[in-house]
C-alpha cells in the first residue's frame, strides 16, 4: 500500500515501480528517514492509473518487471510528456542499462542516476538528494518561466547586436542579434541564464519570434538611415518543422518594408537536419524570399557534410571551439583551413566565430576566411 503522510503538500515525493514488495519497504524506509513521502506500487497497470506520479520529485523504475519492462514504461511516460526524473534499477549489466538510459534521454524523459541491484542505503540517500536538488532547480525554473513569459508580452528583451567584420576590408559587412533580458529587479541577465530555460519550458519560439520581430524593426531603421547589412537571427530547431514560417517571415518583412536580403537565418548545426524534409521545404522557401542562411557552430555536431549538400546554406560558421585554438595547435589550423577550403567550393560564405585576439583574425585572413565575429570587433 501507499505510504503517505499528513504533511505530503509540504514533503517530496518518491515513487517505486518495483514488484518485489521487500524493496518497496526497504525504499520507504530510507526516503522518509530523508523527508520524503513514498508510493511504492508492484504493479505496472496500478502505476500507470495514479495520477499523483505527475507530482513526483523522482520515479524510481526496476528494469526487470514481472508482467512488463522498464523500457515499456519509459515509452509510456514520454508519451504521456512526463517531466519526472526518472533513476532505473537493475541487477542487468551495466552496458545494458546504459543503453536503457540513453533511450529515455532520446525520449525526452530527465534521467537521474541510476542504482545498482542489490541497493545500499548510501546509494539510494546520494539519489534522493539528487530528487531533491532536481525539485528545487525546478521550482526556480517555473518561477523564471513566468517571469520569462511576462518579459515577453511586456517588451523587457532587447538585443545587443555583435558585428561581423569583412576580413579583407576591415569594413563591418553585417551583424547577428543576441537576446538579453532587461529585468526591471535584477537587470541585464544574460543569454546563458534564460536561453536553456526557454528551450526547456516551450518558450524559446515565442521568444525568437520576439527577436526576429525586433531585429527586423532595426533592420529597417538601419536600412532608412543608409546602412544595408544584413542582421543574423539564430533560429531553434522546433521552428523549422513549422512549414508556415516562410509566411511568417514574408509578413514581418512587408510589415517593415524589408527585402528579404536583410535578414539571415542561423541554424546550429546540431540541430539543422531534424525533420530534414521539413527542413529542406522550409529552408529552400526562405532562400527564395532572399533570406540569408547559415550553419551555426559547424565542426561540433553529426553528418556535417550531408547538410552542407542537402540543405540551401549560402553561409558556414567555423565554430569558436576552433578558433580559440588556431595559434597553437597545428591540427586545428589545418581542420579550419580546409573548411574554409570546403565552403568556398561548395559556393559558401565562411565566418569565423569567437575571434578574440589580432593574430587569430590575421591568421583567418591569410587562409581566406571571409569574415570574422567576436570580441577582438565588438
Amino acid at each position: 500500500m501507499p505510504v503517505v503522510t499528513a504533511d505530503s503538500a509540504a514533503r517530496p515525493m518518491l515513487v517505486v515501480l518495483d514488484d518485489d514488495p521487500a524493496v518497496g519497504r526497504f525504499v520507504s524506509r530510507v526516503a522518509e528517514s530523508q523527508g520524503f513521502d513514498v508510493i511504492a506500487h508492484t504493479c505496472a497497470a496500478a502505476f500507470g492509473r495514479d495520477g499523483r506520479v505527475a507530482g513526483a520529485s523522482l520515479l524510481l523504475l526496476d528494469l526487470d518487471l514481472g508482467h512488463t519492462d522498464g523500457v515499456r514504461v519509459l515509452r509510456d511516460l514520454a508519451s504521456s510528456a512526463s517531466t519526472v526524473p526518472v533513476a532505473v534499477t537493475s541487477g542487468s549489466d551495466d552496458r545494458l542499462v546504459g543503453i536503457v538510459e540513453q533511450i529515455g534521454r532520446s525520449y525526452g524523459l530527465r534521467m537521474a542516476p541510476r542504482l545498482p541491484k542489490p541497493m545500499r542505503p548510501k546509494q539510494l540517500r546520494s539519489v534522493l538528494a539528487y530528487a531533491r536538488t532536481a525539485s528545487d532547480r525546478a521550482a526556480e525554473c517555473l518561477s523564471t518561466y513566468e517571469e520569462l513569459h511576462r518579459a515577453l508580452i511586456s517588451g523587457e528583451i532587447v538585443l545587443h547586436y555583435q558585428p561581423k567584420i569583412d576580413l579583407r576590408t576591415g569594413m563591418l559587412s553585417g551583424c547577428e542579434a543576441l537576446a538579453r533580458w532587461l529585468h526591471p529587479e535584477r537587470g541585464m541577465i544574460p543569454p546563458g541564464e534564460f536561453i536553456p530555460i526557454a528551450e526547456q519550458t516551450g518558450l524559446i519560439v515565442p521568444l525568437t519570434r520576439v527577436v526576429l520581430d525586433v531585429a527586423a524593426r532595426q533592420a529597417a531603421e538601419w536600412r532608412a538611415a543608409g546602412w544595408q547589412a544584413r542582421v543574423a537571427v539564430n533560429v531553434p530547431a522546433d521552428m523549422l518543422t513549422d512549414l508556415e514560417l516562410p509566411d511568417r517571415i514574408r509578413a514581418l518583412l512587408a510589415r517593415y518594408g524589408l527585402p528579404g536580403e536583410a535578414l539571415s537565418i542561423e541554424i546550429t548545426e546540431s540541430e539543422a537536419a531534424r525533420d530534414l524534409l521539413n527542413a529542406m521545404d522550409v529552408l529552400a522557401r526562405l532562400r527564395l524570399m532572399g533570406l540569408g542562411l547559415s550553419v551555426d557552430d559547424f565542426g561540433t555536431g553529426h553528418s556535417s557534410l550531408v547538410k552542407l549538400r542537402d540543405l540551401p546554406f549560402d553561409e558556414v560558421k567555423i565554430d569558436r571551439s576552433f578558433t580559440a585554438r588556431i595559434e597553437e595547435d597545428p591540427h586545428t589550423r589545418a581542420l579550419t583551413r580546409a573548411t574554409i577550403q570546403l565552403g568556398h567550393s561548395l559556393g559558401m560564405r565562411v565566418v569565423a566565430e569567437g575571434v578574440e585576439t589580432q593574430a587569430a583574425s590575421d591568421w583567418l585572413k591569410r587562409s581566406g576566411c571571409d569574415v570574422g565575429q567576436g570580441y577582438l570587433y565588438g
